[in-house]
């Protein structure tokens, strides 16, 4: 699985960040909504290109989130069942 080096360089203060992001609902979505489109693009033929480095930041980002969503709903199951 290719990662894009999340969690496997000198930014990985970043990607926990993303992290603590996606406990937040939908604030992760609304942050990269505001760096849409990714990098500085261009257009070959009519068709948006994005850099891939920007691309794989990106992957990083809403990986990150994604953690973070998963971890939010777990926890929440977690107080369900245990209140239950």
């Amino acid at each position: 699985m290719k990662l894009y080096k999340f969690m496997q360089d000198r930014h990985w203060y970043e990607d926990i960040g993303h992290i603590f992001i996606g406990l937040v609902p939908m604030l992760g979505w609304l942050r990269e909504h505001f760096q849409w489109p990714p990098g500085d693009t261009v257009s070959i033929k009519g068709v948006p290109y994005a850099p891939h480095d920007r691309v794989g930041d990106s992957y990083r980002d809403f990986l990150g989130y994604s953690i973070g969503a998963t971890l939010r709903t777990a926890v929440l199951v977690g107080l369900l069942i245990w209140k239950w």
